[in-house]
């Protein structure tokens, strides 16, 4: 062999091996991805059977109708047929918003939650509205875990063998912390020894705990709202993924949803964190009228390589799983007689109350109203607006109604309050921050037998400009003094310190029965009811 093609071939074979040694390093360095699907839901407020978008609940199958769990399995069903590897969340508020919570309180939320296979769920404000004796019974019936991080109970609490700050998937090293709103103890009914810590600090705490394990992806189950979820994303490090729920929100960007045009964000939302990588938030409304559905990429280290998805709509083109309408079909005949009872009717609509704002309302007024007339020995009434969670349409009135507009199981409560005392919540909540603690008060009221102006733009502290309560014989108005004792109906929600109403929160008081109770013997005793705003809570401007 002459030397010229000696020289060929071994320029041939050494650029053969280059190609061989490319080709090898290529591979290598493509990262090895693996697919896992996460199915969400937030914020299902016992919506089992289809409803209307107002959520009243639909009274035969037509296409308007959204939502409803025989629904919810059909979706999950065939994504978890399609994707083996794929998790079922919930981000809680499971509890409270319709009858058939109203009468079979969580015994419907477990029967449920186990029927559509959930693999984990974090509490939300509303698990607490019965109390942690409650709540324990319901966590004891489920067949998965429950976590929530920034919840602080005692040792010998139910509560603290069922529930964990975190939970790990150990097939895809992926940790799950829960965390829920640090107001929970204001809004809900958690009962003594019960804390919120702040969630951000949780999370920081046991993300790091996470990692010193050897957890690769680290997930936030987050029942804060959707802008404390993005100040906790924006504030941390670690979290690859928030799933969110409390505040109701719908994050959409598929423009061709029909609800795209309420959407806060896109789906999912992307936050850059302390170290300048993406986070991602998702939540999907409220009431089961969507299945989140996030497909993700996760490299070797845990990392989101990729994510894609949409809010899967559950409408009338989603057939119902014959299953669960079995399920649901033994829990509706035993309701359905006392649901559909009529007790009255009303003239004409009773709008939804205003939450946020400060005035009265008219179907705050006929619940303040229906109270004090369940009290012939109380002045007055003086209860937490977020008690009342809808209005009446104008027509019959039937117990469905008033369950679905009182989900709460709060008891009527007599109380004897100074005339300081009255004004002094008053005026807290005009400012919203009570004058004693001069912590946030985070509701509004409605009243009853009281009717007082105020200012709104007065100096804080100084904006209520008169306050009258009924005398004895409810013929006339009176003003408030300082130094008298009044009789007051309340809440038991408001005088165990709800919504940060009455500091310190009362040791004890009378008990007079539950309020959707009080309501509905109102409602059959009166018959037919007329919408009315009287002026009991009236703005004046006497302000420069």
């Amino acid at each position: 062999m002459s030397a010229k093609l000696a020289t060929r071939y071994i320029a041939l074979g050494i650029a053969l091996l280059l190609v061989v040694v490319c080709v090898v390093f290529q591979r290598a360095s493509v990262p090895r991805l693996r697919t896992l699907v996460i199915l969400h839901t937030n914020d299902i407020h016992a919506h089992v059977v289809p409803f209307y978008d107002n959520g009243k609940e639909c009274e035969a199958d037509v296409a308007d109708c959204l939502g409803g769990v025989a629904r919810q399995k059909t979706v999950i069903d065939r994504i978890r047929k399609q994707a083996p590897d794929s998790l079922l969340l919930d981000a809680g508020d499971q509890f409270s918003g319709t009858a058939y919570y109203g009468y079979y309180k969580g015994n419907v939320s477990h029967r449920v939650m186990n029927l559509l296979g959930y693999d984990l769920m974090s509490l939300g404000n509303h698990e607490f509205d019965e109390g942690s004796d409650q709540l324990a019974e319901f966590l004891g019936n489920l067949r998965f875990p429950v976590v929530c991080a920034n919840l602080e109970v005692g040792a010998e609490s139910d509560l603290a063998k069922k529930v964990k700050p975190y939970h790990i998937f150990p097939q895809y090293s992926l940790g799950v912390i829960g965390i829920i709103t640090n107001t929970t103890g204001f809004t809900s009914n958690p009962g003594p020894n019960v804390r919120f810590t702040n969630p951000i600090h949780a999370v920081r705490r046991y993300a790091q705990e996470l990692k010193r394990i050897g957890v690769k992806t680290i997930v936030v189950l987050s029942h804060t709202g959707y802008q404390e979820d993005v100040d906790l994303a924006a504030q941390t490090t670690d979290i690859d993924l928030i799933i969110g729920g409390h505040s109701h929100t719908f994050l959409s960007s598929n423009p061709s949803d029909p609800h795209h045009w309420s959407a806060k964000g896109g789906y999912p939302t992307v936050v850059r964190n302390l170290d300048g990588l993406p986070t991602y938030i998702t939540q999907v409304w409220s009431w089961g009228r969507y299945v989140g559905h996030l497909k993700l990429q996760l490299d070797d280290q845990g990392r989101i390589r990729s994510i894609e998805g949409a809010p899967i709509l559950l409408d009338g083109g989603v057939p119902e799983d014959p299953v669960a309408l079995q399920v649901i079909q033994g829990l509706r005949v035993p309701l359905r007689e006392y649901m559909d009872r009529v007790i009255g009717r009303a003239t004409r609509a009773f709008d939804p109350p205003k939450y946020w704002t400060i005035g009265e309302s008219a179907i705050g007024n006929l619940v303040g109203d229906a109270m004090l007339h369940a009290r012939s020995t109380s002045r007055a009434v003086i209860y937490n607006s977020g008690d009342v969670q809808g209005g009446l349409e104008e027509g019959e009135i039937r117990n469905q109604e008033i369950f679905r507009v009182i989900p709460f199981d709060s008891s009527v409560v007599d109380l004897l309050l100074t005339g300081q005392q009255i004004h002094d919540l008053i005026e807290g909540v005009l400012c919203r921050r009570n004058l004693l603690n001069h912590q946030r008060i985070p509701g509004r009221i409605q009243v009853a037998g009281i009717r007082f102006t105020y200012d709104p733009n007065g100096p804080e502290a100084a904006r209520l400009r008169s306050l009258e309560i009924l005398d004895v014989s409810r013929s006339t108005y009176e003003p408030v003094h300082p130094e008298s004792l009044y009789p007051i109906t309340t809440l038991d929600f408001v005088a165990k310190g709800g919504d940060n109403l009455i500091s310190p929160p009362v040791a004890s008081y009378l008990t007079h029965g539950n309020l959707r109770s009080t309501v509905i013997r109102y409602i059959e005793e009166m018959r037919h009811l007329h919408p009315k705003l009287d002026g009991r809570i009236a703005a004046v401007s006497t302000s420069a």
